[in-house]
Order: C-alpha cells, then structure tokens, then sequence
C-alpha cells in the first residue's frame, strides 16, 4: 500500500501506523519511504488536458488513442523513462486533479515539465494556502489540521467520513 499523509504528520502518523501493523497481521511490514518520494499535484477544470498532452497513448499506427491517465478516484502507474511515475486522479481540491508521486530526485524535471505543458492554459504554482482553501471549500479535512487527537471527526464538522454503523474501528470509543 501506498499511503499519504500530511508532510507535518509524518512522524506521529507512521509511529501509530507500525504500532498497530502486528495487531491485524502477524507478518505484516511497515517501511516509511517518505524521503525518497515527492508529490506534485495539477488541480483545476484544464488540468486533464494537460495531462493527457503530457501523456497521449499511441497505437502501433502511431495515433491517439484511448489516454493512459487514471479514472476519477484511482492511482496508475505510468511507463516514463525516468520512472516510476505513479498518478492519482483525486482532485484534493474539489476540482478535477492529478497527484504525481515520483522520485524526490525527479521531481524538479517533473515540476518544469508540468509548468511548461500548462502554459497555454496558465498553469501556474501555488501554495498550500490555496490549496487548504480550496479543500476546505469542499469539506475535506487535513491530518493535523482540521483533525487531530483532540478532534474528532465529529467534533470537527466531519461526521459524513464516519460511518458509526460499520462495526468496530480504532477509535470508535473517542
């Protein structure tokens, strides 16, 4: 599994993770690779056209066909020669969106290369700020921000993402 948490909480987030591992299955192992990725995000109403001009497939008669990009709430990885290239299809935002996970190394190429394609349709980087704006606009909550060990769910606003019928989950009793 791939798992992303907030950049702040990765410590305390992956303390809690490998503390609990053993109690759902024996063999399972934890790794924290957090150092040796990076993730970059395209978030807005022209962002799958970028994408799809950064990614077009093409047949074996060297024409467009059908895109190699992820459906809506899905992750894929893609074939790049400075690879791996793993890309979600969230919209973190509210809008549609993409997350790209690569290497920390290759992230400054992807970076340069997002920005250059989006050009004609005036990508242009941004903060967490606007991106925590945004969010909040569209009700998703943050890991050490919106909820934390003394704010549930809740009590934070959330209680859609908390489905109390389901059974038991860590966590239930708070």
């Amino acid at each position: 599994y791939l798992l992303i948490v907030n950049a702040s909480k990765i410590d305390e987030d992956f303390a809690w993770i490998h503390s609990h591992a053993s109690h759902f299955e024996p063999s399972v192992q934890v790794e924290n690779q957090s150092p040796l990725w990076a993730g970059l995000a395209l978030q807005g109403p022209k962002s799958a056209a970028i994408m799809q001009r950064l990614f077009p497939q093409i047949d074996e008669r060297g024409q467009p066909s059908a895109s190699l990009l992820p459906a809506r709430n899905t992750i894929v990885s893609l074939p790049v020669a400075n690879g791996p290239l793993l890309v979600a299809r969230t919209g973190y935002t509210g809008e549609d969106g993409f997350e790209c996970f690569c290497s920390s190394q290759s992230a400054p190429f992807w970076w340069d290369l997002i920005l250059k394609t989006g050009e004609p349709e005036g990508a242009l980087p941004c903060g967490l700020g606007a991106r925590d704006t945004l969010r909040l606009e569209a009700g998703f909550p943050l890991n050490g921000s919106d909820l934390s060990p003394e704010h549930t769910p809740l009590e934070a606003g959330l209680g859609a993402f908390v489905n109390l019928q389901k059974g038991e989950f860590v966590g239930r009793d708070s």
